[in-house]
């Protein structure tokens, strides 16, 4: 059992987490507290989200991935070695992002991408797979003389397109 001594009056915010091992989800509920009352919690089991990170085809060791909105707190986690990440969680409707910062030579320097609208009532298998085209060229000013040691982010317009964020370290003032 639990007791916390709260102001009356006001709607709290509880997060609850269950011991590691203990095969239940975190949950947060928010109770309006008016005065003196039980306000029991039940922990429910977890369905499990899981996945691989692969940027250009190649998986993405140290990705970030973030689930939060849903009924289980904000959650993150990193993807291992080989770029799979696992989620325990309540179900619900999640929203799901990732990032990742240079696995290889071929990737971006920095990937950011928002999935959108995830739902789970079933253990998930949710690959997070971006595919990766070359823009390249050069930067000059006017005259045409490069310029070295430039920063370049872009984004793209619609729906859940990913940012890029490189350094044009190669490009040096005699190109």
């Amino acid at each position: 059992s639990y007791q916390l001594n709260l102001a009356p009056g006001a709607t709290y915010s509880i997060t609850v987490t269950p011991p590691v091992g203990s095969g239940l989800a975190s949950k947060t509920v928010n109770p309006t507290v008016s005065s003196n009352q039980v306000f029991d919690i039940v922990l429910d089991n977890p369905v499990t989200l899981s996945g691989v990170v692969r940027v250009g085809g190649v998986p993405v060791s140290g990705a970030y991935v973030s689930l939060s909105g849903g009924p289980s707190p904000i959650t993150s986690v990193y993807s291992d070695s080989a770029g799979a990440y696992r989620f325990a969680v309540l179900p619900g409707t999640y929203s799901l992002y990732w990032y990742a910062y240079r696995a290889s030579a071929n990737m971006p320097y920095l990937v950011t991408e928002s999935f959108g609208s995830l739902t789970l009532s079933t253990d998930t298998v949710q690959d997070l797979a971006l595919n990766v085209v070359t823009l390249s060229g050069r930067v000059t000013d006017s005259n045409g003389v490069g310029i070295g040691n430039v920063n370049l982010y872009a984004t793209g317009s619609g729906g859940s397109t990913p940012s890029f964020y490189a350094q044009d370290s190669a490009t040096t003032a005699s190109d």
